[in-house]
């Protein structure tokens, strides 16, 4: 067991107009359970709502609203990333387990030039993975193939903790 190092790239050009929405606009684009959306608002907002008070956010509100008064924010934040795919493609996450510092500067450049459409994701990750075979070896069983994400589904991207053997 150790400390997993988790790096969230947040696409500001299409974030924020989702965030300038009301959420009656977003609930007609976006479908969300009504039952999960109240248990998330419940969860999130800051002092923890009523059922009255979760109506009112819904009718009266939008989402940026919404994250300002949320604690933690950026939970409340990922939550709505992953209920748009549009929006889940162009955040993308990394996880490490081991000598972050290393690669660290390189991953962030590759992402950036990722979400800037200057690299592909295949060379996003062939970045990653150069760069990672020098300190851990990949468990086959839990790296992706570079081929299309299916829509809606969530590809975790994560190495092998048990694998980091002598470091």
């Amino acid at each position: 067991m150790g400390i997993e190092h988790f790096y969230w790239f947040i696409d500001r050009e299409v974030i924020d107009p989702v965030l300038e929405m009301r959420w009656k606009t977003f609930l007609r684009k976006y479908y969300w359970d009504r039952d999960c959306l109240n248990e998330t608002l419940s969860f999130a907002v800051e002092p923890e709502p009523d059922a009255s008070t979760i109506s009112d956010i819904l009718k009266k509100r939008s989402l940026r609203w919404t994250m300002k008064h949320s604690s933690p924010a950026y939970w409340f934040l990922n939550t709505v990333v992953y209920h748009v795919p549009a929006l889940e493609r162009r955040c993308l996450d990394v996880s490490l387990y081991r000598n972050l510092y290393e690669i660290a500067i390189l991953d962030a450049a590759a992402v950036e030039g990722f979400l800037e459409g200057r690299i592909s994701e295949r060379a996003l990750w062939a970045v990653n993975n150069i760069e990672l075979s020098r300190i851990v070896k990949y468990d086959n069983n839990t790296v992706p193939s570079h081929g299309p994400t299916p829509r809606g589904k969530r590809v975790k991207r994560r190495l092998d903790p048990a694998s980091a053997s002598g470091l």
